[in-house]
């Protein structure tokens, strides 16, 4: 995950740099014209899994957060509210 933050995601992200001095022959997608590289990183992974240090699978800080009631989907930034029909 980290990976994909610092190449795509947030601001002065390599992809960022290089694509305001491209490498020689390399292909860019034509889909990154466009894209920000300004996104704000908040959330929490919650992974199943090993990871290298054997102690399970969450990654970023130890918190839990409740679940979301009925009508509700968690989001990145908390608890949203479900879009309704329409």
């Amino acid at each position: 995950m980290t990976y994909l933050i610092d190449l795509f995601l947030k601001p002065g992200a390599v992809l960022a740099s290089e694509l305001a001095n491209p490498v020689p022959d390399r292909h860019y997608s034509a889909e990154f014209r466009h894209f920000t590289f300004d996104h704000e990183l908040n959330g929490v992974i919650d992974a199943q899994g090993e990871d290298d240090e054997g102690g399970g699978g969450r990654s970023g800080p130890s918190r839990k957060r409740p679940r979301p009631g009925p009508g509700e989907r968690q989001g990145s930034g908390g608890r949203v509210p479900e879009a309704g029909p329409g």
